[in-house]
């Protein structure tokens, strides 16, 4: 297993290296600090370096577990179509390489539904769980169409096409350039985009997420403008004993609008998790 240690911005060692799934696809992951696990999986066209916000904080506490989705980053991919349900069994196989018998599992919009899917088809592997902007599908979908001249972008243009829809109107300017640069240095395919539209396309939930029985923390903004606020508080409605933490004036990104607010509300969540929480 190829194994590479960095530095993270908080100065936490950062391992990265690659689990195999089922079909022979090598999912790219990062491992950082020590304790519970906290699994986070990310949202569609990003890669796993978008946890900036999160993943150093989380990781003063947790041992925290980032990976790409198939079709971004670094995960190799025969770029062969795949499911919601091909992503989190990837996200398992993640879990299996770290050692990690149970995670705390945080997704956030395609990420979301990575981690539904997670606490649905694999119960025994999740102490908790955390649904960032997201929601749950009641029917399958047309693709979002992904014009094949997006392969001529460059993908520092890509990166602020698609950062357009993420923010807040008064996102903190410093903080939308130092997302940019994030953005910018992320490894993203044509093909991977269309993938991924057509696995949420796909993918339904909504008659299912009343069976998920952990704790679950459900977090929105208001001014969400891909996943309308109304859909995280049917989404924390449904799920049994959810709680909704309503982020005032978030859009989409809210780890950049709200990111303290969101970053505490998820440690005093993990911190009152009740019950028996073996360490990986």
């Amino acid at each position: 297993m190829t194994r590479v240690v960095r530095a993270s911005v908080l100065g936490n060692d950062v391992e990265t290296s690659f689990a195999t799934a089922a079909d022979g696809t090598r999912v790219c992951w990062t491992s950082q600090g020590s304790g519970e696990a906290v699994l986070l999986a990310m949202g569609a066209t990003l890669t796993k370096e978008y946890w900036f916000r999160v993943a150093p904080v989380l990781a003063q506490r947790y041992r925290v577990l980032t990976f790409d989705n198939r079709g971004v980053g670094e995960t190799v991919w025969d770029k062969s179509q795949f499911t919601m349900q091909t992503l989190a069994a990837d996200a398992v196989s993640v879990l299996d390489a770290a050692g990690v018998k149970r995670a705390h599992v945080y997704g956030v919009s395609l990420g979301g539904g990575t981690a539904q899917e997670i606490a649905l088809s694999y119960p025994e592997r999740v102490i908790s769980l955390i649904l960032g902007c997201t929601k749950s599908k009641d029917e399958v979908t047309a693709p979002t169409k992904v014009r094949p001249l997006m392969r001529f972008i460059p993908i520092w243009l890509l990166a602020r096409f698609v950062g357009s829809s993420l923010y807040a109107p008064g996102v903190d300017r410093q903080k939308l350039r130092e997302d940019r640069k994030v953005l910018a240095g992320m490894r993203i395919t044509w093909e991977g985009l269309q993938a991924q539209s057509a696995a949420v396309a796909a993918y339904t939930s909504t008659d299912r997420v009343g069976l998920i029985k952990v704790p679950t923390l459900v977090l929105h903004g208001t001014a969400d403008k891909a996943v309308p606020y109304e859909d995280g508080v049917r989404l924390a409605a449904m799920i049994p004993g959810a709680r909704l933490v309503t982020l005032e004036g978030a859009g989409h990104g809210y780890t950049t609008d709200a990111t303290e607010e969101a970053n505490q509300a998820v440690l005093d969540f993990l911190a009152n998790v009740p019950g028996d929480r073996p360490t990986s």
